[in-house]
């Protein structure tokens, strides 16, 4: 979670791969990122992922992101 003078900014939630054989034991996938719109807080967001996962013994994360998703909670709640 992101935070900018206490206020809620951007999520990021992170699992298990979907691709069969990107299911190594190794890798995690960023499944869903959402930010208001805050600078850097996608930036801040992926980083504290990967610093989470590679603390917890993987070595790979992986992320998608459709051209039509512009990762920003106004996108989600349309």
């Amino acid at each position: 979670m992101a935070m900018s003078d206490g206020v809620v900014v951007g999520v990021v939630i992170v699992g298990l791969p979907k691709a069969r054989l990107a299911m190594d034991g190794w890798t995690l996938e960023v499944t869903r990122l959402s930010t208001d719109g805050t600078r850097n807080a996608c930036s801040l967001l992926y980083g504290g992922a990967r610093r989470a996962a590679f603390a917890l013994g993987y070595s790979r994360i992986l992320t998608y992101t459709l051209a039509e998703e512009g990762g920003t909670w106004a996108d989600v709640l349309s």
